[in-house]
């Protein structure tokens, strides 16, 4: 079972910084620069190439104390031979690493390209196990090797430095660019040979004009300046598996979804003391997910609280400021089976103070039960306008839960009243089809969470009188398997982030779309980091692949930043088909309860997947028809309750969005004021 926290534990730095080591300008931590710089940085004693390579056109400069020694053919040689010899191994001769020096002008990048890019017989020896990448389409691989290799002829004016790894081959812009992240990203390929090397191919038309750097006194990174970078630096081009891989993970995730029964994710959803984590933990005690000694540990332990009737409860809230106040504060994540289904448990809390808790739990839920308080008054408390039932089922269903389930619960308090039961049913019945909700998409269920009544098995005579419809477990049982998109660009909007022991620094959350594997290369964004996935985790159980749908914790390495950089509402996505950011955007949405008509300069707070930002509503597009979708008004002056509209909607920092049109589940966002939720919408256009 896991939690939806921020940063569970403090802990130092991730990476070792052990050789960072440096000579010159830079004095400050490595973690204060760009990842291009720490790059530079950490190579730099290995190449000793100072400023001045960088800013005079790729001409070799040397301190005035090493002069003499450079003077000559011979020292200008030995000094430049083994990053030549580093990059390319024995592909070529050492006579002709030396004749392709001499030709350059002893620049060790410039003679590795003219060695690279001529005619040659010779194909550098390079293990293929070393590169996970396959190009299929000789003529297209062409055309990108020369796109690669011949930017020297088109940018020769642009000095530029080269980075040598084992058999990648890092060609950067200029330190002025990489300082400020505007230099073109690198996107890896594969040299169409029997032993192909990774080289990194530029983009001209994505390259950004770069305006002259500022001093910064070294080469790190100005700190009020990185903010500015991890927003506006274009995507980190790397593809997240080679189409070997991809291919055999989609065969392996066809295969379990054939022989696995289908998933879905429940939230159970409610004003608070409604018995949500009672019924549901008294549900996974009688499904035998807890064990006996556990139940009575959790009984000594409520009884000693004064809150005997809260033992069940205690199987899902977990921590002590819970179980002190009686409340569930989290999201508590854990798992249980049906006859015909796999389902992820998602409890979420009641209180009106964590209804963003509750937001992020529904936004990750295919459907949702909605539990109810029988007791006389408690109801009527509940779905008044103060109470959450009504919001929780208003935002259940703006987030994209169709199929609801109602748990009336509690009614042995009212010596199993069929006319309670009804009277419920038709309210609620009544406003959920106002809400969105099809009839017949909704059912009800008379429960007790406490006794166990009607949860798996029904024993009360009193109820059996006149109800003999299914139990809790056979309708959860009844809901239909969710679509997957399985086909999309990967996403995972993270939800928690922590450091285990066995597991390393991790990142959880669910899998919106697409796969990831043990090995793959994923994009951080808005950070736009790179991180690579050591190992893979559901329900506790260490997998080699996972799919969407699925709640999941990947362990990360090889993060340019410390983990703790990552928050909550961040996104792991494909690097090659990133999600775009963005401070701006258009969103059609309806309006809820409101004490104040929303006007042009609203300032409301924005929840989307997780993510919670301070907003500004900018402009007031338009009022739409609420069935045809069609402007009934242009630039209205305000907007009342119940209001289709059209909104342009503006954040602090860029986050990462997607449009409802291409990407659904990410596609839909909450806007709250005051502790009341105002509007909920969808997002229609990005303006970047």
């Amino acid at each position: 079972m896991s939690r939806h926290r921020g940063i569970r534990g403090a802990f130092d730095e991730y990476y070792d910084q052990d050789d960072d080591d440096y000579d010159g300008g830079f004095t400050g931590s490595p973690s204060s620069a760009s990842p291009g710089v720490a790059k530079y940085l950490a190579n730099k004693q290995q190449f000793q190439l100072n400023l001045g390579n960088f800013l005079n056109k790729g001409q070799p400069t040397v301190d005035e104390d090493e002069e003499e020694d450079f003077n000559s053919d011979l020292g200008l040689i030995e000094s430049k031979l083994p990053a030549v010899v580093e990059a390319l191994g024995d592909a070529c001769s050492e006579e002709e690493m030396i004749e392709a020096l001499r030709i350059n002008n002893y620049d060790p990048e410039a003679a590795t390209v003219w060695l690279l890019d001529r005619p040659s017989s010779k194909s550098p020896v390079v293990p293929h196990s070393q590169f996970d990448m396959e190009i299929d389409n000789d003529d297209e691989f062409e055309e990108r090797r020369k796109q690669a290799f011949t930017q020297k002829k088109a940018d020769s004016a642009v000095p530029r430095s080269v980075h040598f790894e084992g058999d990648v081959i890092a060609v950067q812009r200029e330190l002025q660019q990489a300082t400020l992240g505007l230099g073109p990203r690198a996107a890896s390929i594969e040299i169409a040979s029997p032993s192909p090397v990774r080289m990194p191919a530029r983009d001209p038309s994505k390259e950004r004009v770069s305006s002259p750097a500022p001093d910064f006194g070294g080469f790190a990174l100005a700190p009020e300046r990185l903010e500015e970078r991890l927003q506006s630096a274009s995507p980190k081009i790397e593809r997240q598996m080679s189409m070997t891989r991809r291919k055999e993970v989609e065969a392996l995730q066809a295969q379990e979804a054939a022989r696995e029964k289908p998933h879905i994710s429940l939230v159970v959803i409610g004003h608070v003391d409604a018995g949500k984590s009672t019924i549901m933990g008294h549900l996974l005690y009688l499904l035998g997910n807890v064990q006996q000694r556990t139940m009575h540990r959790f009984e000594k332990e409520s009884k000693n609280l004064g809150k005997a009737s809260f033992a069940f409860a205690f199987v899902l809230d977990e921590h002590a400021e819970e179980r002190a106040r009686g409340v569930t504060i989290d999201v508590a994540v854990t798992n249980f089976e049906t006859d015909h289904r796999r389902v992820t448990l998602l409890d979420a809390p009641g209180h009106r103070d964590f209804v963003p808790n509750m937001i992020s739990g529904a936004s990750q839920a295919d459907v949702a039960i909605l539990i109810v308080d029988a007791t006389t008054g408690a109801f009527e408390n509940g779905f008044d306008s103060d109470g959450q039932t009504k919001e929780h089922a208003l935002l259940a269903r703006s987030l994209g839960v169709t199929q609801l389930g109602v748990v009336i619960n509690k009614l042995d308090t009212v010596d199993w009243s069929q006319q309670r039961f009804d009277e419920i049913s038709a309210k609620l019945g009544a406003f959920l089809k106002q809400s969105g909700f099809l009839p017949k998409n909704i059912w009800y269920v008379p429960c007790s969470g406490l006794t166990g009544e009607n949860v798996i098995e029904r024993n009360e005579a009193k109820l059996m009188a006149w109800y003999d419809g299914p139990t809790l477990i056979q309708r959860i049982d009844e809901f239909p398997p969710a679509t997957r998109e399985v086909n999309k660009a990967f996403r995972l909007c993270i939800s928690d982030v922590y450091k285990a022991t066995n597991f390393g620094s991790a990142l959880g959350g669910k899998i919106e779309g697409g796969l990831v594997s043990v090995g793959d290369r994923l994009l951080v964004q808005p950070l736009n980091e790179l991180c690579t996935v050591k190992g893979i985790r559901v329900h506790g159980n260490v997998v080699e692949f996972a799919s969407a749908g699925e709640n999941v914790d990947l362990s990360v390495a090889d993060l340019g930043l410390p983990i703790t950089s990552i928050a909550i509402g961040d996104v792991l996505c494909d690097p090659e088909r990133p999600m775009r950011i963005a401070k701006r955007f258009v969103g059609q949405i309806i309006t809820f309860t409101l004490k104040r008509p929303i006007v042009s300069g609203h300032q409301v707070e924005l929840l989307y997947h997780g993510l919670n930002e301070p907003a500004s509503i900018t402009s007031l597009i338009s009022i739409l028809d609420k069935a045809t979708g069609e402007v009934r008004k242009k630039k209205p002056r305000a907007l009342s309750e119940g209001i289709t509209a059209q909104v342009e909607i503006s954040v602090q920092r860029a986050i990462p969005v997607e449009l409802y049109s291409e990407y659904k589940p990410l596609g839909r966002f909450t806007l709250r004021e005051g502790g009341r939720t105002v509007a909920a919408g969808i997002i229609s256009e990005l303006r970047l």
